[in-house]
């Protein structure tokens, strides 16, 4: 347990979230460790956000044009004062206890303390299904990122980073795409100490029946996800080269599924694929490779995915559409 009491600032972004925002913010108002602030960052909601948010008092609130996620937590980190920093997406919410939690776990020399979410539907009610699914890594986090460039986490709001930390990336550039949670979850461990906490702390929400279902993407997400991950690696190498003088190319760094999905945006649709320099044979042999080398993944999915794409290798373009809708998580009519 920790000696001191340091601030955390629990910023909230929303866009037209009516329906969830109040449940975020009573969520951070009822947190039993008392050093907080909370920062709510309307990001230009046409829906009753606003007047839900202007019914609070005891909150910083920011009313802004709309400029997306990045803008609205670049907004909220200006303003912010707490050591520690919780970005809370406006459909989440925490759980009383994660600011003690997260305290429990934090020294100075950390740069983020990571924790599980617990899945939810529409209208809270929690379920027993967890995100990551499996343990978080305890420790070596920066060898596995040297390694594998990838370590399982929760999503953006299952971790609390140090504002130190958060000054080598915030201001955010908003013109470039990018997982702004991915950039500073793999990022962190080169900054400083990563500590996880094995039990979730908050809530994720899902509108679908089932995860999976949820996970839908159409091609047009997919690749802007996969320019994302892209930029995230490129961060990735950058900071390893000039925080510890490592140097990885960003290609080393992106992981399996990065892969595949490119492989298989690459062929359905070569014309229209955001990497001009990929072959089929290049992305089948790092699909492969990653698959083969990854050990966060059971052995039963490893074959699985080098079976699926060494057949990809063969098959002709039309067949490779017809087979993606069930091989995959992709919407190729969407």
């Amino acid at each position: 347990m920790t000696s001191f009491e340091p601030k955390i600032s629990i910023v909230i972004n929303n866009y037209n979230y009516e329906k969830y925002i109040g449940v975020a913010i009573q969520s951070a108002l009822d947190q039993t460790y008392e050093n907080v602030e909370i920062i709510v960052v309307d990001d230009g909601s046409t829906d009753g956000s606003i007047e839900i948010i202007k019914g609070y008092s005891n909150i910083k609130a920011i009313f802004k044009k709309n400029g997306g996620q990045v803008s609205a937590i670049n907004e909220g980190f200006s303003i912010a004062t707490g050591e520690l920093i919780i970005f809370l997406d406006s459909d989440d919410y925490l759980f009383a206890n994660a600011c003690c939690e997260v305290v429990r776990k934090y020294t100075k020399a950390h740069s983020m303390i990571s924790y599980k979410l617990q899945l939810c539907n529409e209208q809270g009610f929690l379920r027993d299904e967890f995100l990551p699914s499996i343990d978080l890594l305890e420790s070596n986090h920066l060898d596995f990122i040297i390694k594998y460039g990838y370590f399982q986490t929760a999503p953006m709001s299952g971790a609390a980073y140090s504002a130190k930390f958060l000054a080598n990336h915030l201001p955010f550039d908003t013109s470039r795409c990018g997982w702004i949670d991915h950039l500073l979850t793999f990022t962190a461990p080169i900054y400083g100490e990563i500590s996880s906490v094995n039990y979730a702390l908050g809530a994720y929400r899902i509108g679908h029946s089932s995860l999976s279902e949820h996970a839908k993407i159409s091609l047009n997400k997919l690749r802007k996800n996969l320019l994302a991950s892209d930029l995230y690696a490129e961060k990735i190498s950058e900071s390893l080269a000039s925080e510890k003088n490592i140097l990885i190319k960003k290609n080393k760094i992106l992981g399996p599924y990065h892969w595949k999905e490119r492989y298989i945006s690459f062929v359905v649709d070569n014309e229209n694929h955001p990497f001009v320099d990929d072959s089929r044979l290049m992305l089948a042999y790092n699909c492969i490779v990653k698959f083969m080398l990854w050990p966060q993944i059971g052995f039963t999915k490893k074959i699985k995915n080098i079976l699926q794409i060494s057949t990809m290798v063969v098959l002709s373009r039309e067949k490779i559409i017809l087979a993606v809708g069930k091989m995959t998580n992709i919407n190729l009519k969407a």
